[in-house]
């Protein structure tokens, strides 16, 4: 015999009261625009084969951050506060353009739980074709901001491994710039 539990209306306006006066959580905004600055950061070589230099198959060097420049440490670009760079989002074609000192990137985006990650995918660096020098090297860019502290990584890769040794070139050149953004409305 199938028994079916029936509620007094009572109970069930009730609770269709409490569940209509519970606050709805604010989903948080996509930033329009945010303003980033870069504070320190490493660069790092990873090789096939061991690098005479530095006698290992991986070597990082911190980047250098003031002039003049600091003794094993690399000369690479930060933008520091009076030089920042913008992320424009565009939530509708879910694409990030940055613009880096006039050097514009599209990035695609998706949100994750703890924030944006913007990534430009894997592509051939501009000249280095397979076909043109009989290797192939490959540029990736990516982005990750926190929704909360607005902290950022800028990782850059420039992956030539297929080469081979390393006095060929075959290395792999990965900076990771640690810094903060703001949000920058138009």
């Amino acid at each position: 015999m199938l028994r079916s539990l029936r509620l007094p209306l009572s109970l069930t306006g009730a609770a269709a009261l409490a569940l209509a006066s519970t606050p709805i959580q604010p989903v948080a905004a996509l930033p329009t625009r945010l303003s980033c600055s870069e504070s320190d950061g490493v660069y790092i070589m990873e090789a096939n084969t061991i690098m005479d230099y530095y006698d290992s198959k991986k070597a990082e060097r911190p980047i250098c951050t003031s002039i003049p420049l600091e003794k094993d440490c690399v000369n690479e670009s930060i933008y520091l506060d009076d030089a920042s760079y913008t992320i424009e989002f565009n939530s509708d074609t879910q694409e990030a353009v940055v613009d880096r000192e006039s050097l514009i990137i599209f990035y695609n985006f998706d949100e994750t739980k703890d924030g944006y990650l913007l990534t430009r995918k894997r592509r051939p660096e501009v000249g280095n074709t397979y076909q043109k020098t009989g290797y192939q090297s490959f540029d990736e860019y990516r982005i990750f901001v926190n929704k909360d502290s607005l902290s950022s990584v800028y990782t850059y890769t420039v992956d030539r491994s297929d080469l081979g040794t390393a006095d060929e070139g075959g290395i792999s050149y990965t900076t990771i710039i640690n810094g903060s953004c703001k949000n920058n409305p138009f």
